[in-house]
């Protein structure tokens, strides 16, 4: 006996679920169970429904397109003025896209609604938000963004649009919606405050995570990476990270600390996580390789900066066979005991170690063994070898021992007076005082109750002996001393990341004021920086003769003009020289968007013999 057909508007029709003392609009579309094959409902909800049978629209139905919604089912006795005033919201301001633009990734395709409104002249700036789209494309951001965001253009669109927002402008997101009256963006949606706050907060931990994973996936595997961590001051304590610790910008704020992973081969952060404030850089290593390792970064080389060089986070990255580069402690071991094995020669030169000219140092490469047990099975101990990598900047040295032997005297001087004293004058407290002030001495209580100060020949000799020197432990990365110098000198590039975070894209405060909402401006800004940063290395590689500053290379190319009309036809204002060169700099040809279908370069007035060729 056949069973009774389905209804092709079952998925779509609206019930209200009752459950738990809540009310809620729901749909119960059809699904297959992976596990047993069978066919069964499962409920997928839009929204509250009050007492009083009104819908209150949640953030699914507020962030799917318009042809979705269209095909929900209400019942007729629901009052359903809260789409009427979400719909009059959106299209208060029309955006005016083509809607027979087909979606391919190349280039701006927004849902466009048709209204009155529509039927008018735009006149709107265009250059600078095409290029940095036409960046993302080439950078294969957009194409991550919609795998992660199972494919919804609108989702991605104001991805974009967000993260091209602080590029252009610097100005908090409540200018968002004022910019986009006379900039043509990817978003089809008026990007109101209240939009921006209910979108944000829709973006996951599991989204951040899964757009980390592709991007990885991208890297070139013998890619090296920079990690290193900057702080976020920020006003009250609205969220949980926000604490009392060490400000990096010497601000008597409280903060947050931004950790980021870097590639060196890609110019590109591929990897960010926060903490709070008060955590120091030793003790985030390990959620930092964990994290790393689950998203198959295993083995990728990662270079760190100082505060990550404990023994145990060694020792940790050892045992889950992490290649690292990390800057290394002189004064303990292994590092201490690959100093002592330096020889100077009677000149005071460094007998065994070979000079880099270009840098104007000695170097040398030691190998310590180490042992190391496994972590399922300590038992089972292992011997790896580590590459101790010292460096010596004689004009440093010179400099410190000189202030080592005249601090020595100094000291001497002063203890002098302290010998033989009476213990009695001093409380415990005055001489846990003197240990701190005298360095390089001694201070204790004889047989007899006196005070003695005598040199700390130990301590002495330890100061002596690092003096100029600088170091860095590295396991599983091939190479001499020059080329992990090299290596760990890449890493100077990273630091350029933050400045572009805090001073050019203008977030040196943390000022979200909630948790969900803190995962998704964080998530929205790595989007901006990705684009930022390749930017700026385009920049730094190709244009910077002629522009001062990445940030000026984008001002170039902000003059370009999208022009509509009421008859539904548009056009392009045409490229410059400067603008055609960046635009060959950055993509090698130029890119044109395809306003209603038709190549971007028929629209295009190219000024000169010379662009005529880049064409």
């Amino acid at each position: 006996m056949a069973g009774r057909p389905r209804s092709p508007n079952a998925d779509f029709k609206v019930i209200l679920h009752q459950t738990g003392g809540y009310r809620y609009a729901a749909t119960q579309p059809y699904e297959k169970d992976d596990k047993t094959g069978k066919i069964r409902r499962h409920y997928v909800y839009w929204g509250d429904v009050t007492e009083e049978m009104k819908f209150i629209p949640n953030q699914r139905f507020c962030l799917t397109d318009s042809n979705t919604r269209g095909k929900l089912e209400f019942p007729e006795s629901w009052d359903l003025s809260a789409i009427e005033k979400l719909t009059e919201e959106e299209n208060r301001r029309p955006l005016s896209y083509d809607p027979s633009y087909e979606n391919d990734g190349s280039a701006f395709s927004g849902t466009v609604r048709t209204t009155a409104g529509d039927e008018q002249f735009n006149n709107r700036f265009y250059g600078g938000t095409w290029f940095l789209w036409e960046m993302a494309v080439s950078k294969h951001v957009v194409e991550d963004l919609l795998s992660v965001f199972d494919g919804n253009q609108l989702v991605v669109n104001d991805i974009m649009t967000l993260a091209m927002f602080p590029i252009m402008t610097k100005w908090s997101y409540s200018q968002t919606e004022r910019w986009q009256t006379y900039t043509k963006v990817p978003s089809a949606r008026v990007l109101s405050p209240s939009y921006i706050t209910r979108f944000t907060q829709s973006i996951t931990d599991n989204h951040r995570m899964s757009f980390l994973k592709l991007r990885i996936k991208r890297q070139n595997p013998k890619a090296v990476l920079a990690c290193d961590s900057t702080t976020r001051s920020a006003y009250g304590r609205c969220l949980a990270d926000i604490r009392w610790g060490k400000n990096k910008d010497n601000e008597a704020l409280q903060n947050t600390l931004e950790v980021v992973v870097y590639s060196l081969d890609s110019h590109e952060p591929i990897y960010y996580r926060t903490f709070g404030g008060n955590e120091n850089d030793s003790r985030t290593l390990h959620t930092i390789i964990e994290d790393l390792q689950k998203l198959e970064c295993n083995d990728l080389l990662v270079v760190f900066d100082r505060g990550y060089e404990t023994e145990d986070n060694i020792v940790d990255m050892i045992q889950r066979d992490q290649a690292f580069l990390v800057c290394g402690k002189v004064g303990q071991n292994p590092v201490y005991n690959s100093i002592l094995r330096i020889q100077y020669d009677a000149q005071g030169m460094p007998a065994n170690m070979e000079y880099y000219d270009e840098e104007k140092i000695f170097l040398t490469q030691f190998e310590e063994d180490k042992n190391v047990s496994d972590p399922e099975h300590p038992e089972q101990v292992k011997q790896i070898k580590l590459k101790i990598n010292l460096f010596l900047d004689m004009n440093v040295r010179i400099e410190r021992l000189t202030k080592i032997n005249e601090s020595i005297r100094k000291e001497k001087q002063a203890a002098s007076k302290l010998n033989a004293t009476d213990s009695g004058v001093y409380s415990d407290e005055d001489i846990r005082k003197l240990r701190t002030l005298y360095t390089f001495h001694k201070i204790y209580l004889s047989s007899e109750k006196k005070l003695i100060v005598t040199e700390n020949e130990k301590v002495i000799s330890k100061a002596k002996n690092t003096a100029g020197i600088f170091a860095s432990i590295s396991y599983k990365v091939d190479g001499d001393a020059r080329r992990q110098f090299e290596l760990y000198a890449l890493r100077d590039e990273q630091e350029k990341y933050f400045e572009e975070m805090k001073v050019q894209l203008g977030f040196n405060m943390q000022n979200n004021w909630s948790e969900d909402g803190k995962t998704g401006r964080l998530f929205i800004l790595f989007i901006g920086l990705i684009l930022r940063s390749h930017l700026r290395h385009i920049w730094s590689e190709k244009l910077r003769k002629n522009y001062p500053s990445s940030i000026d290379v984008l001002h170039e190319m902000l003059p370009i003009r999208y022009i509509e009309y009421p008859d539904g036809s548009s056009s392009v204002t045409g490229f410059t020289t400067p603008q055609v060169e960046i635009s060959m700099a950055l993509f090698h040809r130029v890119v044109c968007h395809q306003p209603r279908r038709q190549q971007w370069n028929e629209n295009l007035q190219v000024e000169g013999e010379a662009d005529q060729k880049a064409h």
